[in-house]
C-alpha cells in the first residue's frame, strides 16, 4: 500500500503576544503613552491647545516589557528607562523630540513621575483618512477681445 499525503498539517497556536498600555500627565499639560505590543516599544506625546492637538509617536524594536517602564523629569527633560527582553533601554524625551539614548544618564535628584494604565482607545490613536477633495469647478473661456 503506497503512503498518503496527509491532506492537512497541523499548525502551532501561536500565543497572543501581551500588550500593555500606560499613560503619564506631563508637567508641561501634554501627555506621555507608553506602549509594547509583538516586542515594539510605542512612546506617544500628545498634546493639546486652544483648537489644536499635536501628537509625535516613535516605535522602538525591545521586545517584551519584563516589568513597568520608569519616567523621570530631569532638568534636561524627561528620561524613560525600561528593562525588556533584548535588554536595558533609555529614552531623552525633550520637547516633541523622542530618541534612543546610548548610556543611561544619571537620574540621580530627578523627580519620578507616575505611570497608569491606559485604556485600549487612548494615546497613540492612527488619525481617520481624509475625505477627497471636491474636484474644482473650471474656469469659464476668455472672452475674445475686440
Amino acid at each position: 500500500m503506497a503512503a498518503t499525503w496527509p491532506f492537512y498539517t497541523a499548525l502551532p497556536v501561536l500565543a497572543e503576544k501581551e500588550t500593555m498600555k500606560l499613560k503619564s500627565k506631563l508637567p508641561s499639560g501634554s501627555q506621555i503613552f507608553l506602549g509594547n505590543s509583538d516586542g515594539q516599544t510605542r512612546i506617544s506625546l500628545e498634546s493639546s491647545g486652544e483648537g489644536s492637538n499635536q501628537s509625535q509617536a516613535n516605535s522602538f524594536s525591545t521586545g517584551q516589557w519584563k516589568g513597568q517602564p520608569t519616567l523621570f523629569k530631569t532638568p534636561d527633560g524627561l528620561v524613560l528607562q525600561l528593562e525588556a527582553e533584548q535588554g536595558s533601554f533609555s529614552f531623552g524625551i525633550q520637547g516633541s523630540s523622542i530618541q534612543q539614548l546610548n548610556q543611561a544618564p544619571s537620574t540621580e535628584g530627578a523627580q519620578k513621575l507616575d505611570l497608569e494604565e491606559a485604556s485600549e482607545d487612548e494615546g497613540g490613536k492612527p488619525m481617520k483618512p481624509m475625505k477627497p477633495m471636491e474636484p474644482m469647478k473650471g474656469m469659464e473661456p476668455m472672452k475674445p477681445m475686440s
